[in-house]
């Protein structure tokens, strides 16, 4: 729902603060602030970053890039403001949250790693076997057949163990 301020025009966020230029709340408890944008349907984004970068975030517009990541016109794309450029490396938001732009939800990965951060289920009901079947793409044009199960739960289990055992630290079921 959108909620404009009644004195200025501009939209307000959930808690009634009104978004003017690099608005940022700082939760009591938290080590990160929280800053919103709004995207051209109005829309209010909120992203994430840690205390020791407000300073440096504040200074610049953001907004929403296409719908999805935060950008700056002359600054680029937050998160790599944020981590830096590494040659040869994509920036990989660890929980898949592109708004969560803390350093601890950051890491390099080339684009394969990358890739293997998404939320694929990688196991399927097949109508005539009337099984499960479970696989697992191990490298580019290679897939791994896991095998057949009676249950969804046993095709699951055997997906999230070969995404351990082939996608270490990049599985989504680490």
């Amino acid at each position: 729902m959108k909620i404009k301020c009644k004195s200025c025009g501009r939209f307000i966020t959930e808690n009634h603060q009104c978004i003017r230029m690099n608005t940022y709340s700082i939760g009591t408890e938290t080590d990160y602030a929280e800053f919103y944008v709004i995207r051209r349907s109005g829309e209010i984004i909120s992203f994430l970053v840690d205390l020791d970068d407000i300073e440096r975030v504040k200074v610049s517009r953001w907004f929403c890039c296409g719908g999805r990541y935060i950008k700056n016109t002359k600054l680029g794309f937050l998160h790599h403001f944020i981590f830096g450029k590494k040659d040869g490396y994509m920036i990989d938001h660890i929980n898949g949250n592109i708004y969560d732009n803390r350093k601890s939800n950051l890491r390099y990965a080339d684009h394969r790693q990358n890739q293997l951060n998404t939320k694929s289920k990688g196991y399927y009901f097949n109508k005539k076997s009337k099984k499960w079947l479970a696989g697992i793409r191990i490298r580019k044009g290679v897939t791994k057949h896991l095998g057949t199960y009676e249950t969804m739960e046993l095709a699951r289990e055997a997906r999230h163990n070969a995404e351990k055992k082939y996608y270490g630290e990049f599985s989504n079921n680490v």
